[in-house]
C-alpha cells in the first residue's frame, strides 16, 4: 500500500512540476515579500527587519499563499475529471483513496514548500539588509536573535496546519 502511495505521489508531483502554475505560486509569495517590503523599509542598526517579518510572512501567507494553495489544489484533481484520464488511472491496480492520499500530499508539499519560501525570502532580506541583533526597547535587550528565530520557526509551524 505504502509503494503504491509513494508511486502515485512521484507521478503526481512529476504531473505538476510540468505546469507553469506550480511555478508562478512561489514567484507571486516572492513578488509579495518585496512589495512589503517597499511599504515597511528594513533599516540596518535597528529593529525594522523584525517589524518587517511580522508584517510580510502573515500578509503574503494568509492571502495570497492560501489563494494560491486553493487554486493549485483545484487543479489537482479538476484537469483530470475534465479529460476522463482519472479513468486511465482508477483502471491500474491502486485504491481510489490511496490516489486521493497521494493527491493530498502533493499538496501538501506545495503547501511546505511556499511556507518555506517565504520564510526564506523574508531572512535572506532581514540578514541582508537588517540586522538580526534582536530586540531591545530603550537600550533594554528585551528579545535575543535566538529567541527571534525559535518564534519565527514556532509560528510557521502553527501555520501549516491550517494551510494543509
Amino acid at each position: 500500500m505504502m509503494e503504491r502511495i509513494r508511486r502515485a505521489y512521484l507521478v503526481e508531483t512529476a504531473k505538476a512540476f510540468r505546469r507553469k502554475q506550480t511555478y508562478v505560486g512561489p514567484l507571486l509569495m516572492v513578488l509579495g515579500v518585496l512589495i512589503v517590503l517597499s511599504f515597511h523599509p528594513v533599516n540596518r542598526g535597528d529593529a525594522s527587519a523584525y517589524h518587517f517579518m511580522a508584517q510580510s510572512t502573515p500578509l503574503v501567507l494568509n492571502t495570497i499563499g492560501i489563494l494560491l494553495l486553493l487554486s493549485f489544489c483545484a487543479s489537482l484533481i479538476a484537469g483530470e475529471l475534465s479529460s476522463g484520464s482519472i479513468r486511465q488511472i482508477l483502471v491500474r491496480p491502486i485504491l481510489r483513496h490511496e490516489y486521493v492520499l497521494a493527491k493530498l500530499l502533493v499538496g501538501v508539499t506545495y503547501a511546505i514548500s511556499l511556507i518555506f519560501l517565504t520564510a526564506l525570502t523574508c531572512w535572506v532580506i532581514t540578514y541582508a539588509l537588517g540586522a538580526d541583533m534582536g530586540v531591545t526597547i530603550g537600550g533594554e535587550f528585551i528579545w535575543s536573535a535566538r529567541t527571534m528565530r525559535a518564534a519565527y520557526i514556532t509560528a510557521a509551524l502553527l501555520n501549516l496546519p491550517p494551510m494543509i
